[in-house]
């Protein structure tokens, strides 16, 4: 029988067991569950119904006396299929639950997309050059990290770069602007991109530029001006992150307030702005912007500032142990409350999703079993002692498929790590593809996912085939000299099965056994010939560049900053490049190895 506690964390939605990444049953331990209780409080909230495919099953249920009012406040007529969209149902215009109609998302044809951090390249500019030209070459996307303002930039004191912990999640990093395509700072003193290697550096360079920008924008009577002033206008929450922004910088001893909110609300504006363009230019050529979607976002930023209804405090989002951190993770970021933006319909959820995919044909959702449900840690406890919390999973799917479906964008979600039996077929029945890394295993992708050749949390390719990432750890001493030595004679006949296969296969020379680029080329042929919806490749894969962008469980000043090794022009006129790409191109058209010459 359940014990008082037991039942308490029960009915607040804690589980009290879960299976870890080692296979075994585990138990969450008595001080957890008190914790998170309390740190739960009451859950309840309206009924939140949930009708896929506009599927009126939930009619039958509607007592008498109950009508469905849609956005427009019109009434749904009974006995009509349900457009997709959000309604409310009233009785006597009292509110008795909020219902949402989501369409299940089509998957696309076959294609590819080349990631790259926009840090990496420069700017948003450099990021559409790069997208253009692969475009050219066939890609459906380009990919980079996500765009959101982050601490780095807060005050130019920040702990490093860390786009997984951003500020909000429904504001941009002005930082990663081109400052040479802004129409009002023509003919101004403005520093090269190449002379600023990190976005604090930007940031700290672009505020007084931004406020200047905007006050030549209000001074002149023209479209332009208009439209700033409109999206003012259309964004009122803008006006309230702008004087946090403010705030924290005159804390930090800086410039006026008014004077700071006007950079800030001209940084949004010519974010969105940059950012519409890129998507129509990519559109134009046949591809688009693939866009990623952190988790959270820090407990001292504006998000869990302006809303603290919407977040628990008293705990952070985290990972039980697995292979990689036997201790478990805790990520700081305060816990989303599972009932208080759903009982108002879910308003920050959609004005995340409709933030990003106002600009983007694929949104990656990272850690999607947060959906699911997500790993409380209890203040003050270790990361290991804490419990899983469900989260309304089904409801959290069906507002992201109508949202995406809104913006005519596909999902992909990061299903990786201790992932619950079901998870993946729910995400499948419902259009939204799952993550294959190919390192993980060199597995032939499933249908219903994105393939990545790897991810910016592990190994670059040649990193892994040469074992560096290895060496890296062990020498920062993130693992022992004889763990180190058993990961890379495991690792060892992985490889050697691999380029075994890719010779025997005739998508690799023997004499080029030792080439990274080589390999590389014949792994994406076989990506490409997969039935994945999507495949990723790295820049830094096709350079063969051995350097992580990150390395989880640090906080390395190299972490989230470096730039690529050559200039785009350098990378374009790289034959061995095109070439792997091309390959890549025509396997994804030809569903098979194309002919060679």
């Amino acid at each position: 029988m359940s014990t008082p506690l037991e039942a308490l964390a029960r009915s607040r939605g804690i589980e009290l067991r879960y299976q870890g990444a080692d296979g075994k049953p585990h138990a969450a331990s008595r001080r957890a569950l008190a914790a998170i209780a309390e740190a739960l409080g009451d859950v309840g909230s309206l009924p939140f119904l949930v009708a896929w495919e506009g599927d009126l099953a939930i009619a039958g249920r509607l007592a008498a006396g109950t009508r469905l009012v849609g956005e427009d406040g019109m009434e749904v007529p009974a006995g009509e299929p349900l457009p997709y969209g959000y309604f409310e149902l009233q009785r006597k215009d009292e509110l008795v639950a909020r219902v949402v109609s989501a369409p299940v998302l089509e998957r696309s044809s076959p294609g590819w997309a080349l990631f790259a951090p926009t840090y990496a390249l420069g700017d948003l500019g450099d990021l559409g050059r790069l997208g253009e030209w692969s475009a050219g070459l066939g890609a459906s996307a380009v990919a980079t990290l996500p765009l959101l303002a982050e601490p780095a930039t807060m005050d130019g004191a920040g702990p490093g770069q860390q786009p997984y912990a951003p500020l909000s999640r429904m504001f941009w990093n002005e930082a990663n602007l081109d400052i040479q395509a802004i129409p009002e700072l023509k003919g101004a003193e403005v520093a090269t991109t190449g002379a600023l290697a990190d976005l604090a550096g930007r940031a700290s360079t672009l505020r007084p530029l931004l406020g200047e920008a905007a006050r030549r924008l209000l001074r002149a009577r023209s479209a332009r001006r208009d439209a700033f002033v409109a999206y003012r206008a259309a964004h009122p929450e803008l006006e309230r992150y702008c004087r946090y922004r403010a705030d924290l910088e005159a804390a930090h001893g800086g410039s006026d307030g008014t004077e700071s909110e006007l950079a800030h609300a001209f940084g949004q504006f010519a974010m969105d702005f940059q950012l519409s363009q890129l998507a129509a230019r990519l559109g134009g050529a046949g591809s688009g912007l693939l866009l990623d979607l952190p988790v959270g976002c820090r407990p001292d930023g504006y998000d869990a500032w302006a809303h603290p209804e919407a977040f628990a405090r008293g705990a952070s989002v985290g990972s039980p142990p697995d292979g990689f951190f036997r201790e478990g993770q805790n990520w700081g970021f305060p816990p989303p409350h599972p009932a208080a933006d759903r009982a108002a319909g879910y308003p920050l959820w959609r004005a995340v999703l409709s933030h990003h995919l106002a600009h983007a044909s694929w949104l990656r959702i990272d850690h999607v079993l947060g959906w699911k449900r997500l790993w409380w840690v209890p203040e003050g406890h270790s990361p290991k002692d804490g419990a899983y919390v469900r989260n309304p999973f089904d409801e959290l799917l069906a507002v992201a498929c109508l949202e995406a479906w809104r913006h005519g964008a596909r999902l992909v979600g990061e299903d990786l790590g201790t992932v619950p039996r079901g998870f993946r077929p729910a995400l499948s029945t419902r259009g939204v593809a799952g993550m294959e890394v190919a390192i993980f295993g060199f597995r032939t992708p499933r249908p219903d996912t994105v393939a990545y050749v790897d991810t910016h949390d592990t190994a670059t390719f040649a990193g892994y085939l040469r074992g560096s990432d290895v060496a890296l750890r062990e020498r920062l001493g993130l693992t022992t000299r004889g763990a180190a030595r058993r990961e890379l004679a495991e690792r060892r006949p992985v490889v050697e099965r691999l380029v075994r296969r890719l010779v025997r296969q005739g998508r690799l020379a023997k004499a080029e056994q030792d080439d990274a680029l080589a390999v590389l080329t014949g792994v994406l042929e076989e990506l490409g010939e997969s039935d994945a919806e999507l495949v990723v490749v790295a820049l830094e894969d096709l350079l063969a560049e051995e350097e992580p962008q990150n390395l989880p469980g640090t906080t390395r000043p190299e972490n989230f900053a470096r730039r690529i090794s050559r200039s785009l022009e350098e990378v374009r006129a790289d034959p061995r490049v095109v070439h792997a790409l091309r390959r890549l191109d025509a396997t994804r058209r030809l569903g098979k190895r194309p002919p060679t010459g």
